[in-house]
């Protein structure tokens, strides 16, 4: 069942914030049969509601304002540029998942599986929650970086181009990849509760390339980021926004030293 609602989730990838208990039975049931708890029905059921939204719209138009953030351990920095809709559309199409190629032959079960966080285990052949981070991560799941890869174009990064809209301190200390979570929500949000924040196709930039790719694959380990992916899920579905993530490099972020600004007045 979990395969089959992850393939159709496909067609809208925010909808896989809803399921974590699920993964959880599975990891502890897998091989026996079991009553299914209720946070793994409710979870079900929310699915089951929102499949509604598994649709495209052909005619959604790219939003000219780019957003981008960055979190530090003091606060959290948003600044936006506006880009040419080609420009923007052409940055934004590229997803940051095919930054990884397979290295070998893959069906669509594998595949579906891979992208929910699963990986085959090599002795007992069974699929489960892959555990592993970085080139471990990718070894396990058959893939590779590849090097010919599209980067954000370095001349849209100037600073020049990009002016602060937010920044703030944080009320309490967090593990730095929930405030980079909770930032990009942030930015997010900043862009839905303006004019321009319906119906659109919305680019947003971060220098978190963890963060980039679990918001895009709407997945997460940490209970604590998801719960900021669904937060992000919850904003981008009721404004219809798709968003489309790409990451950058912190030398290049204009929301870097925004972020900072609350830990330098500290000091």
């Amino acid at each position: 069942m979990l395969g089959h609602a992850t393939y159709c989730a496909l067609g809208c990838r925010l909808l896989l914030s809803i399921f974590h208990t699920v993964y959880k039975f599975l990891r502890k049931n897998y091989n026996v049969v079991s009553n299914l708890w209720a946070s793994v029905i409710e979870e079900l059921r929310c699915f089951a509601g929102l499949m509604i939204f598994i649709d495209h719209e052909w005619g959604k138009g790219w939003n000219p304002v780019v957003s981008s953030s960055d979190a530090s351990e003091y606060g959290f920095g948003i600044c936006t540029s506006h880009w040419d809709p080609a420009q923007v559309s052409s940055v934004g199409r590229i997803s940051e998942r095919s930054r990884f190629r397979r290295t070998g032959g893959h069906n669509a079960r594998e595949s579906a599986l891979s992208s929910a966080g699963f990986s085959r285990d090599p002795i007992s052949g069974q699929w489960v929650v892959c555990e592993g981070d970085g080139d471990e991560f990718l070894n396990q799941t058959g893939w590779e970086v590849d090097h010919n890869f599209h980067e954000v174009p370095a001349h849209l990064l100037k600073r020049d181009n990009w002016q602060v809209k937010q920044f703030g301190q944080w009320r309490r200390s967090e593990h730095i990849m929930v405030l980079e979570a909770r930032a990009l929500t942030k930015s997010l949000e900043r862009i839905a509760f303006t004019k321009y924040g319906k119906v659109v196709h919305q680019l947003l930039l971060t220098d978190s390339l963890s963060m980039a790719l679990a918001f895009e694959r709407a997945r997460s380990k940490s209970f604590k980021v998801l719960l900021q992916i669904r937060r992000f899920a919850a904003v981008a579905l009721a404004r219809n926004i798709t968003p489309h993530l790409r990451w950058i490099p912190s030398e290049l972020n204009a929301a870097d030293e925004p972020s900072r600004l609350e830990g330098s007045l500290r000091h």
